[in-house]
Parts: C-alpha cells; structure tokens; sequence
C-alpha cells in the first residue's frame, strides 16, 4: 500500500515537472517569437524610413531652390553662378560647404569668403569679400592688376587704377604696392599713369592733365599727396593745368606751356 502511494506521488511529481519544462518551453518559444516579430518589425521601419529619405533625396523637393552671391563689385554675378551648381537642377544635400569652397577657391579674384547653407529653405547664401586692385602694368607681356596684397591678377578693363609704365621685373612690385597702398584712396583714384622708368624721376599723370613731379617714391607721402590735391582743386577751378612738384620743400605748380 505504501508503494503505492509513493509511486503515485512520483507519478503526480514527473507530472508537474513535464507540465512546467512545457511552460517554459513556450514561454520561450513566445519570447523568441516576440523578438523575431520586433526585430523584423525594426528592419521594416528602417527600411520603410530609408526608401522614404532616398525617394526625398532624389525628388525635386531636394534641389536647390536659390544661390544668392553678396559681396562681389569685379566680378560679375552670373559669372560665378556659372561655376556653382545649378538652381533648380543640382541636389542641395548632396553639394556640402567644402564643395562650395574648392571653386571660389580658385578664383583669384576672392581674398575670402563664407558659405551658409540653410537646409530648410535648400537656399545658399556666398558672402565673399573681393581683393582690392591698386594699380594695372605689364606683366609677362601682358596687362595685369596688381592688388594691395602683392596679389597678379587677370586684368578687368573696366576698372580705373593707375598705369604704371617702366617696370623692369617683379621684384619692384612690392615696393611699388607698399608705396601707393599707404596713400589716401580718394588721391590715388586721380592718378591715371605712373613713369617709373627713372626710378629718381618718377612722374605721374592725373586724369585732370596734372604732371606730378615726385623724384623717388619714397617722397610721396599722404601729406605731400594732400598738398598737391589742393593746389592742384585751386588751379584746376581756374581753368588751368600744369606740373606738380613735390620734391623741394614747398609743393609747387608750373603752367603747361608758360601763363
């Protein structure tokens, strides 16, 4: 009877312990399942979310809807445009800052620059900020500018800067910017030609027929270009022309052809 008993027991116990491991084997069967149901869920809405950005990316809502250029006074707008990409045309996404800058930076013209993007709008704004030329000559036979930082540059026909005449080679170029770059503006834009072919008799041309005598560069400081600006109004408002002489103490005028 005893035997029994205990074999019933042991029955009822393998019992419960095959119901329980078939417990938790569906239950792991359930969280295998629930993870394999998230996880192909994860890669549907990744998928879903990928071909959504590619389509974005390659739809017209993607390109660029306008390049505005700021800054520029020598160079022609449409010019640069012509070397940007496209409005209208080209990805906005896919164009970055760095692309933008490897062009303008090769333009010789642009002293500095900066690029703003803004991604909302797909708009690009290019403020750049343009060398200054300061005098024209020849140079490798041709006639170039030559900025205030020592910078050759193509020459633009247009744009009014002294003539210099009588350099002999390069080398006189920076004594030759360093010289005219320290001098007012205003008085510079006068001057229509420089003569440096007798470097102790150099001599300049106004766009109102002045000569100005100057001797060596040296002696055409801002005061002495200011004197000669003066006297040069008075005569100029009388009708006359003349030489300018700023090599002796006083700056002084003679007439053209005698009074």
């Amino acid at each position: 009877m005893l035997n029994k008993k205990t074999n019933k027991r042991n029955v009822v116990e393998l019992t419960h312990k095959h119901s329980f491991r078939k417990l938790e084997l569906e239950k792991k069967k359930a969280r295998r399942l629930k993870i394999f149901k998230s996880s192909v869920s994860i890669i549907a809405i990744i998928l879903l979310i990928s071909l959504s950005i590619y389509a974005f990316l390659n739809s017209p809502l993607a390109l660029i809807t306008d390049i505005e250029v700021q800054g520029n006074f020598l160079l022609d707008k449409q010019e640069i445009l012509d070397t940007l990409p496209k409005v209208g045309q080209a990805n906005f996404y896919a164009k970055r800052n760095g692309y933008y800058e490897e062009i303008l930076n090769d333009e010789v013209f642009i002293k500095e620059f900066t690029v703003d993007r803004n991604i909302f709008h797909r708009t690009v704004i290019i403020d750049i900020t343009e060398r200054t030329p300061l005098f024209k000559t020849v140079y490798n036979d041709e006639v170039h500018l030559v900025c205030i930082e020592g910078v050759i540059l193509p020459n633009i026909k247009e744009h009014p800067v002294p003539y210099i005449t009588g350099i002999e080679n390069s080398e006189q170029i920076p004594g030759l910017v360093e010289a005219l770059s320290e001098l007012d503006e205003e008085f510079v834009e006068t001057i229509s030609e420089i003569n440096i072919t007798k470097p102790n008799k150099v001599q300049m041309q106004t766009v109102d027929n002045f000569t100005i005598t100057v001797g060596t560069l040296d002696r055409l400081t801002n005061k002495r270009a200011l004197e000669a600006s003066q006297l040069m109004d008075l005569k100029k408002n009388k009708g006359k022309e003349g030489v300018i002489d700023i090599r002796g103490r006083e700056v002084t005028y003679s007439p053209s052809g005698g009074e």
